[in-house]
């Protein structure tokens, strides 16, 4: 209320869709519920406010349901007289004739068809079918987690009017997908890249030939990457759980093994250390040191044959234990906080920490603890010494 007294009465008269359903409208202010009364022909929603004071403001929150989207599907199968090769297809119609709608959330859902390969989908443009099989926002998964591709999910960035998509595949036995990763610079250094060969393998066992899409994932800080010899860039979905992908295409003859080689590097292994002396040495006592390696693995693969030079100038009864075991070292056997890896009765110049594995994106922690000679007492005598007048035993 911009004037300077107050309101009373106030009707409020506004347009909201025409495809509202009556029953599923809720007027809430300051989270009470609100009477109104709706007018379907008009699609106007009014309400009056009792009082509105100079100045005042109020908010309301308007709640309804539209209709549902229809939804047509429909499926069927064919021969290809040329190829002898059957199909089947699965037809979704979407539409939206009165209100228009932003970002639908859509979905075809195959798993009950059986000896299906290579799906693609597609979308009519009013003449005639266009594949959008490998555009970034269209996400194909295993719905049931049964190792076959069952379910197709993408958003339409607005519905108004009728929208056709259909599912179009061969039937008979899939692709078979196989990668194999190998590490091109082992062993792996630390603060050098890690330089990957990722070998994609494609089997068609199918009598026919076909042409195939995958979306390979690398690291995502992946960087330097060839498909083929051929230098390219991640493609970034922006729907599903999928992450940046290299999209690799190809025509498999019926019954071969086609394969494609992927390489890459990513960011370099890390390690940072931490050292702990004696506060005192004693004579005739040997002095523990310890350092505590911290190893970081920044990529989201698993990094195998790690090498770390640890540079120690001289060391007896060196052990080597997982975790991370400050001070205190690490124990003279296994224990339930921490295991041995190796010993070592004598280093001179340096010790090469040899770690198998790390997985992606973690931190590992390794304890060394070694003993160092101080100083050795020698030539030692016995006699007296006086002190105030007073004789006493010395050694």
């Amino acid at each position: 209320n911009p004037l300077a007294y107050d309101i009373t009465d106030v009707g409020v008269n506004i347009d909201i869709v025409m495809d509202v359903i009556e029953n599923n409208i809720t007027l809430l202010y300051e989270s009470a519920i609100q009477s109104h009364s709706l007018d379907l022909v008009t699609g106007n929603i009014n309400w009056t406010i009792a009082l509105l004071q100079a100045g005042e403001s109020k908010i309301y929150d308007l709640y309804y349901n539209t209709t549902k989207i229809p939804i047509n599907r429909s499926a069927y199968n064919y021969t290809n007289i040329t190829t002898n090769a059957e199909w089947q297809e699965i037809y979704l119609n979407v539409s939206r004739n009165i209100t228009t709608i932003s970002d639908v959330y859509t979905y075809i859902n195959f798993s009950n068809w059986t000896r299906l390969m290579n799906p693609k989908l597609e979308k009519y443009n009013g003449s005639h079918w266009l594949d959008i099989t490998t555009r970034s926002d269209i996400n194909f998964i295993d719905n049931d987690n049964n190792s076959v591709i069952d379910w197709v999910e993408w958003n339409l960035a607005t519905l108004n009017g009728q929208k056709r998509f259909r599912i179009r595949s061969m039937i008979g036995a899939p692709i078979n997908v196989s990668i194999v990763k190998t590490i091109l610079n082992p062993p792996v250094r630390i603060f050098s890249n890690v330089d990957w060969l990722a070998t994609i393998s494609f089997e068609n066992t199918n009598d026919f030939g076909l042409s195939t899409s995958y979306k390979f994932e690398a690291p995502t800080n992946a960087f330097d990457i060839f498909l083929d010899g051929r230098e390219v860039n991640f493609i970034y979905p922006t729907t599903g759980t999928i992450g940046p992908y290299i999209l690799i295409e190809d025509y498999i003859s019926s019954q071969t093994t086609d394969e494609h080689e992927v390489t890459y590097s990513t960011e370099a292994i890390t390690s940072h250390q931490q050292r702990f002396f004696p506060k005192i040495y004693y004579v005739d006592k040997k002095g523990e040191i310890t350092y505590v390696e911290t190893v970081k693995n920044y990529a989201s693969d698993l990094v195998e044959d790690i090498e770390i030079r640890v540079f120690i100038n001289y060391a007896e009864d060196l052990v080597l234990c997982t975790l991370d075991r400050g001070k205190s070292g690490c124990p003279r056997y296994d224990s339930d906080d921490a295991t041995i890896l190796d010993t070592e009765r004598r280093i001179e110049g340096e010790y090469l920490l040899k770690i198998d594995s790390i997985l992606g994106n973690a931190v590992d922690y390794y304890t060394i603890s070694f003993e160092i000679p101080t100083v050795v007492s020698s030539n030692v005598k016995e006699g007296k010494r006086s002190v105030d007048g007073i004789l006493y035993d010395f050694r």
